[in-house]
């Protein structure tokens, strides 16, 4: 038996990790699974071409464009009936700073792996980053874990040290709640 997989799976070639960061960020922020329905509407209102991110690029036509993602996530947020305002931040130079951008109320959705893949951050204890990854299911299918953070109590699959994440350009959005629908 082959150890390296050969079969696709969802996600393999698509580079929409950026989509998932955005409505992983909601659902940390409210508690609440995005249902099939929230997603469909949720893609058809994306207001730049779904090829940019289905053909495997991901966001890598607007990784100088910082307004193009803010745009993006305000739009997919509002189709998910949710208040939130999303801002820019080109500080994330330190788990600290991360850490102050996190609040009850807030989340941050960045590029990790020097840009390479969007996460939603959903909390940060000492030098700890803890995530929701939308490809920690299909990279870790046999160890896969859903658990709490112990100091906001929110969702996260994966976690790291803030050296190893590789921040890109120290840039990230953050998401806050104002209220859900």
């Amino acid at each position: 038996m082959a150890n390296k997989r050969n079969i696709l799976a969802q996600g393999d070639r698509d580079g929409a990790c950026f989509l998932y960061s955005i409505a992983n960020a909601v659902t940390l922020l409210t508690n609440k699974p995005i249902s099939q329905a929230k997603w469909n509407n949720f893609t058809k209102n994306i207001p730049v071409r779904i090829d940019d991110f289905m053909n495997g690029n991901g966001t890598g036509r607007f990784d100088d464009n910082h307004a193009i993602f803010e745009t993006i996530a305000k739009k997919l947020i509002e189709t998910l009936d949710v208040q939130a305002t999303v801002s820019s931040t080109n500080n994330l130079i330190s788990a600290k700073t991360l850490r102050n951008e996190i609040t009850d109320n807030s989340v941050i959705v960045t590029a990790i792996s020097n840009g390479k893949h969007w996460v939603a951050v959903s909390d940060v204890i000492n030098n700890t980053i803890y995530m929701a990854c939308s490809a920690e299911a299909l990279e870790n299918l046999n160890n896969y874990q859903e658990n709490t953070t112990k100091n906001l109590g929110r969702l996260y699959n994966a976690e790291n040290t803030f050296p190893n994440l590789n921040i890109y350009k120290n840039y990230g959005l953050k998401i806050e709640l104002l209220r859900t629908a």
